[in-house]
């Protein structure tokens, strides 16, 4: 029989919630500061700076400690696709930019959903990145099935 995992702690299901909450927020943001400086990759670079700024005050005030041999040398170590991170979020940002507006939160938000349920169901099948593997099975296959469905729904309303 198979046993039933520890339940979930609230507090990082909703500090996710919240987060997930503030995504079509920032796309509707970057939409309309990519119709006013013309240009959604300008858009996207205010808002990565108005970021770097940001994370920077949070790490000065919050004293995180540089890794152990400093960033150099830890950065050294790593894998070449850890770097990604940060073009794909700027791709990401750069085409909120471009296409929340046009195609409306509710739509572009469904889409990107759709995106990462597909990337994430392969990831954690395959256990690639450092996730846990976490077989695909046809209740997620479903769910994903499902979405796909309602994203054609939101396009005929």
């Amino acid at each position: 029989m198979k046993e039933n995992p520890a339940p979930l702690p609230l507090l990082p299901l909703l500090i996710t919630l919240l987060a997930g909450v503030a995504l079509p927020v920032q796309a509707g943001i970057n939409s309309r500061l990519g119709r006013e400086m013309g240009s959604p990759f300008i858009a996207a670079l205010i808002s990565f700076l108005i970021g770097t700024v940001s994370i920077l005050i949070f790490v000065l005030l919050s004293r995180v400690t540089a890794p152990e041999g400093g960033f150099g040398v830890t950065a050294s170590r790593l894998p070449w696709w850890i770097w990604l991170g940060g073009v794909i979020g700027a791709v990401f940002i750069t085409v909120s930019a471009a296409f929340a507006g046009r195609l409306g939160l509710t739509l572009f938000s469904a889409v990107v959903i759709a995106g990462q349920l597909l990337a994430s169901v392969t990831l954690d099948h395959f256990g690639l990145l450092g996730a846990e593997r976490h077989p695909v099975s046809l209740l997620r296959l479903a769910g994903i099935a499902l979405l796909i469905a309602g994203i054609a729904l939101i396009r005929r309303g």
